[in-house]
């Protein structure tokens, strides 16, 4: 939300800006603010499904022409359903076009009958091959990773963590979300720190150590890509899978963690290709518009 938030004020930077939440169903303070502005933007990069969207099916009535700024696919299913097309041609914005995160998600609202174009996330939009370039090729000797407890596989976790004390001579584990903690406790691993769990701790962190990141969780290596740290995301769904596809961003997928050593020990260099002409002509149509 960080960056959503930037590129918000970048874009807009006399505007009076309201959030609302998308975790929560909308309330009268909600519908009133919505009736007041001129334009809806919806930021959070997995909000594109009824589940991860608290919507109902009237909430349409005051809820508008949205567009979307690098949001992604969060369904569990590889297509809409029903409620979830409706509700997107009813919310969206059919004569906008909608920043989306991958060409995954470009092509499933094509399918609904909406513009878009894949920007990538606005997380990584201060990526620029000029920052890239400067994070370090050779490996660390401090490693932070990450578990995600609703995706959880203990065994490959187990493995990456095993890989991870073989090669780094400090561990430190972020608890991100709510039950990742709960979920490494249960694993009874020794020899780990543990970061606070909230985003101040990781940053203050991320700003001080000399260290590489390893984890499942996706922002949390896009966060430490941001500090200039070396970064490889183990992908445990399509969504980490298909942003690097289409920009280079590191990912190993959970099945192939067998090639984790050789990342770590390589000295390859961080090259990303995000859509920049896409990124700069979205921003100049929505600010136009």
């Amino acid at each position: 939300m960080q960056a959503v938030n930037d590129v918000v004020h970048q874009i807009f930077p006399d505007a009076e800006v309201f959030r609302l939440p998308s975790h929560e169903a909308l309330s009268r303070r909600s519908y009133y603010f919505l009736r007041q502005s001129d334009l809806c933007l919806i930021g959070g990069t997995n909000i594109l499904a009824s589940k991860g969207w608290r919507l109902r099916w009237y909430d349409g009535i005051f809820l508008k022409d949205a567009v979307c700024l690098g949001v992604t696919w969060g369904g569990t299913q590889p297509r809409a359903n029903f409620k979830d097309r409706f509700l997107l041609r009813h919310l969206l914005d059919t004569g906008k076009t909608h920043s989306v995160r991958d060409n995954y998600t470009r092509r499933l609202l094509q399918e609904v009958g909406l513009s878009s174009v894949s920007t990538s996330c606005p997380t990584m939009w201060k990526l620029t091959p000029e920052h890239c370039a400067a994070i370090p090729r050779v490996p660390a000797k401090t490693v932070v990773f990450t578990l995600t407890a609703y995706r959880r596989d203990e065994a490959a976790d187990r493995t990456m963590i095993a890989t991870l004390k073989r090669h780094y001579q400090v561990l430190y584990f972020f608890p991100q979300m709510h039950g990742d903690y709960q979920y490494f406790q249960q694993m009874n691993i020794g020899g780990v720190r543990v970061l606070g769990a909230n985003l101040r701790s990781y940053d203050q962190f991320l700003a001080q150590e000399n260290c590489d990141y390893v984890g499942s969780r996706l922002h949390g290596g896009i966060r430490a890509l941001q500090f200039g740290k070396r970064a490889l995301i183990i992908g445990i769904d399509h969504r980490s899978q298909e942003i690097s596809r289409d920009t280079g961003l590191p990912v190993l997928a959970r099945a192939q963690t067998k090639d984790l050593d050789a990342w770590i020990a390589g000295g390859g260099p961080t090259t990303l290709n995000l859509p920049w002409d896409e990124i700069a002509n979205w921003k100049t149509c929505i600010q136009r518009q």
